[in-house]
């Protein structure tokens, strides 16, 4: 059987998927990742074969380059004949949809988060209709939280019960990969290490760490902030290179910028922050630093709520009271290392229990 994956980023598909799709392969199964050119190709190429299209504009609503984007998937799905498309992210999801369609082949569509695209009325009316469209060319559509597919039953992408839409637990964590090979070792009282892990998004909530760090380094010098991940320019919602730079001005937080390996920067840290108010699917970060017994505090957004419980597996601020989050990281700065070990091996527990990519791929050879 020859199976597809497309997404808009070739380095996102394999850092959240390689998984799955190497299992896929292990198989016996054709695998072909379709997805713009970037760094990571070559790299990929020397495990499963790559097909870059180049017309995808990830941002914004162009008609002419969308439809070039979708010629572009045309002609790679007539050129390979798949058996089945797995579609990531809104445009190959939509447009991927529509031309898997128009092929007769068979699709689903992976809801990985809805972005900022629903979050804002106009352009939501317009990609609800799309995804309706889209919908009825797919077999399946595949949600990673419980909130997708009721907004998809709210704005009518989906029936309600429809017997389209289908749970998935994630992408699966490799947790033998994701441990530490020691104990974890958490620092006592009023010392510690705070982590941000992703793309340095408003919506992810990286102002709201930056804005944090500032008054806790105010009253605990001693404590540390970490920012692994890059500044996305081609995204409207991206921190400026200006406004990071101020705060490595100050000296406020260590910047490491894109990493390939973050274990690491994990095993070194007291919590990862992730005070996110973005439409997430369910957070991979999250669920990796879990892995490793490192506790999470996190808004009660979606793809957050369902995993880090408070004083669980981590601590949890409401998306509304976000200005306050330099309150919630004080008061884990006042639990005992016992007391943050305690909580990271709930979590741990948590991920091995369901989260692992071993469920996850039993599960996607249900769909092909």
């Amino acid at each position: 059987m020859k199976i597809i994956f497309v997404g808009n980023t070739a380095w996102s598909m394999w850092n959240f998927r390689k998984e799955v799709m190497l299992s896929l392969q292990n198989n016996g199964h054709e695998v072909v990742l379709v997805a713009p050119y970037d760094l990571s190709v070559e790299k990929i190429k020397k495990h499963i074969p790559v097909e870059t299209i180049k017309q995808l504009n990830r941002n914004g609503i162009n008609f002419y380059y969308d439809f070039l984007f979708f010629l572009g998937l045309l002609s790679i799905y007539k050129k390979h004949k798949p058996d089945v498309i797995f579609h990531y992210t809104i445009k190959p999801n939509i447009y991927g949809s529509f031309a898997a369609f128009l092929c007769g082949i068979r699709s689903h569509i992976v809801i990985a988060g809805l972005g900022y695209s629903f979050s804002r009325p106009i352009l939501r009316k317009w990609v609800a209709f799309l995804y309706r469209l889209a919908a009825c060319c797919a077999e399946k559509v595949i949600f990673l939280n419980e909130e997708d597919e009721k907004d998809f039953t709210l704005y009518h992408v989906l029936p309600a019960a429809s017997k389209k839409a289908f749970f998935l637990p994630g992408e699966g964590v490799d947790v033998t990969y994701f441990s530490s090979p020691a104990p974890h070792l958490f620092r006592e009282k009023k010392e510690g290490t705070f982590i941000f892990i992703g793309r340095l998004l408003i919506d992810k909530g990286i102002r709201h760490f930056l804005l944090a760090a500032k008054k806790i380094r105010y009253l605990y010098p001693a404590v540390k902030f970490v920012v692994v991940g890059e500044i996305d320019l081609e995204n409207s919602i991206s921190l400026s290179r200006e406004e990071l730079e101020s705060y490595l001005a100050e000296d406020i937080i260590e910047y490491i910028g894109h990493v390939d390996d973050v274990r690491p920067y994990l095993e070194s840290a007291d919590a990862l922050v992730f005070p996110s108010f973005y439409g997430e699917g369910l957070s991979r970060v999250v669920l990796e630093s879990l892995s490793m017994g490192v506790p999470v505090i996190a808004s009660n957004n979606r793809g957050c709520r369902s995993i880090v419980k408070n004083m669980e597996t981590g601590l949890v601020i409401p998306v509304s009271q976000l200005d306050y989050l330099s309150d919630v990281l004080i008061n884990f700065l006042l639990l005992s290392s016992e007391e943050r070990r305690e909580i990271g091996g709930r979590g741990a527990r948590l991920i091995r229990e369901t989260y692992t990519v071993e469920h996850v791929i039993s599960i996607y050879n249900t769909l092909i």
